[in-house]
């Protein structure tokens, strides 16, 4: 199978996953989102040029305050969902968040 229509199931999947996987919270759904696409959280920091520690810390839930709005917006790019949706997934978190 080509790298292009590897992409295009990717894609496919992504937005399935932003359709129908609302009820995620936020660690889930980034962690949801790079399974989708088979990466390691390792090749996902090389690729993003961030720590992997700060992929882990993000997807085990381990943050107690919002994100920075420019690794929401990273991660928004790099999967291909809305920001306005990482952000207020972050949000409801942090928010429900006990402690």
């Amino acid at each position: 199978m080509s790298k292009s229509i590897r992409d295009e199931i990717a894609k496919v999947k992504i937005n399935h996953i932003v359709r129908s996987e609302s009820e995620l919270e936020f660690p889930d759904f980034i962690r949801c989102l790079r399974n989708t696409l088979g990466i390691s959280r390792k090749m996902m920091a090389s690729e993003l040029g961030i720590s992997q520690m700060k992929i882990y810390y993000k997807e085990e839930g381990k943050f107690s305050r919002m994100p920075e709005i420019e690794f929401l917006v990273t991660i928004s790019k790099y999967f291909g969902v809305p920001k306005d949706l990482l952000i207020s997934k972050a949000k409801d978190y942090v928010d429900r968040k006990p402690g």
